[in-house]
């Protein structure tokens, strides 16, 4: 799945090369035309929760379009938590415990052999991007909630508690730990169960296989997990060269505000909600931070829709019963 026509995406082009060349097939589905909340007035059953993401319904359609084809698909969940890490943890690590020279001669040979420093998580630049006023896109406290329903379930401090990085015991690597321990792995997992997609299709996670991730917690961060090195390695003669040393391309331009910088997708747009929405967020507020908001924090400001058009779909069918 790529972003096309809105975001010129290479990946699939190079999926496809790669199958071709493995002789196996390969369908490319372009997700750039998707708009938020499209399909969820015709989805045959309400989702069993409510979704944060607008796009739900078009990504848990493609897992019911795989279930055409098979039973069974294999997932890359949790690559990215294990193989692409910061260097600093480990650095520190072998400061303490052999000595400056061993820490300092680790960073070398990463450097002479791959001709770049490795990813230290210093926060410089986070640092960096304060200091010339660039906003942090990390979301913060929703203003929009009505005062009594913020006080009555003391959300203010829910919302910290749930944002909070939690204490990871690992001595080197603290991240991968808490990325594997932390309630984003079963709520991926969960999320690709039939519950969800409406299939009878089986989520398979390779990298989340407690075997593996026991494994990949031993290894040391450098380099082996500097950028995925040791997934990199382990597949020479296997992946070409163009695809295998290709490097990590981060996603600069997300579907959201180009839907709403081209017209197509209007978030402040919605009917007037429910005396039961309205009791848990002012409409008011919300409705100018979605006609202002114009990058991903807008993610965070269509949760209340969200909520809405979910709770349109419970009421539809009459299964389900809410109170606060």
């Amino acid at each position: 799945m790529d972003s096309r026509p809105v975001v010129d995406d290479p990946e699939s082009d190079l999926a496809s090369r790669f199958a071709e060349s493995l002789g196996i097939p390969c369908q490319i589905v372009h997700s750039g035309d998707a708009l938020p909340f499209a399909g969820w007035e015709n989805l045959p059953a309400p989702f069993p929760e409510p979704v944060l993401d607008p796009y739900s319904d078009y990504y848990l359609s493609n897992y019911r379009l795989i279930a055409r084809q098979s039973r069974v698909v294999l997932t890359g969940n949790g690559g990215d938590e294990v193989l692409r890490l910061q260097a600093r943890p480990y650095l520190k690590f072998l400061y303490n415990g052999q000595g400056a020279f061993s820490a300092v001669s680790t960073l070398a040979q990463y450097m002479l052999s791959q001709h770049k420093l490795p990813p230290l998580g210093a926060g410089i630049r986070s640092g960096f991007l304060r200091l010339i006023g660039k906003k942090s896109l990390d979301p913060s406290f929703p203003p929009w909630f009505m005062p009594d329903f913020q006080r009555r379930m003391d959300l203010a401090v829910r919302w910290k508690s749930m944002n909070a990085s939690p204490p990871s015991p690992h001595p080197f690597n603290p991240r991968a730990y808490a990325s594997l321990n932390d309630l984003t792995v079963a709520s991926q997992m969960e999320f690709l169960d039939a519950t969800w997609t409406g299939c009878a299709l089986q989520p398979r996670h390779p990298f989340l296989d407690r075997r593996l991730s026991r494994f990949l917690l031993r290894v040391p961060l450098i380099p082996w997990a500097m950028d995925k090195y040791l997934l990199r390695r382990s597949q020479i003669g296997i992946l070409p060269d163009e695809i295998r040393l290709r490097a990590k391309t981060p996603v600069t331009q997300d579907l959201l505000p180009l839907h709403v910088a081209s017209g197509k997708f209007h978030p402040a747009r919605v009917e007037p909600p429910s005396r039961f929405i309205q009791s848990l967020v002012n409409w008011h507020i919300l409705t100018n931070h979605l006609q202002q908001c114009t990058d991903i924090l807008l993610y965070s400001h269509l949760r209340p829709i969200a909520l809405f058009h979910w709770l349109e779909n419970v009421d539809k069918y009459g299964s389900v019963r809410y109170s606060l």
